[in-house]
């Protein structure tokens, strides 16, 4: 099965499934040890789960960085990167050009692996 670590922590800290691999193109500091599915046989292989800020349309550049800069800061602060390391996450800050850019690539990706229409 394939799922985020978030959802399978609890059965993987009690024992009940065992990682055999992560779907990132490189190992996660998360599992020690574990290889990536593309190690294990399955080249080119990668999925990340990711989570994006939005904002309505219209808001001002400003406005983006500066909710972009206290984001970023509440990303890189111990306590929440401790936090999400209890949740099987791990932060990953982004301007908001770099989502801009990662967007459609995705909605690409996904489109080609599940032939959506459009």
């Amino acid at each position: 099965m394939i799922s985020s670590s978030s959802a399978l922590l609890p059965m993987i800290n009690a024992g009940r499934v065992r990682v055999l691999g992560v779907s990132s193109l490189e190992p996660s500091p998360l599992f020690p040890g574990v290889p990536t599915i593309a190690q294990s046989g399955a080249p080119g292989y990668s999925y990340q789960l990711w989570w994006g800020l939005f904002v309505p349309a219209g808001t001002t550049a400003e406005r983006i960085g500066f909710i972009n800069a206290a984001v970023n800061k509440l990303l890189a602060s111990a306590d929440m990167k401790k936090f999400l390391e209890t949740q099987g996450t791990e932060p990953w800050p982004q301007t908001p050009a770099q989502l801009a850019d990662l967007l459609p690539k995705e909605i690409a990706r996904y489109r080609k692996q599940w032939k959506w229409p459009g």
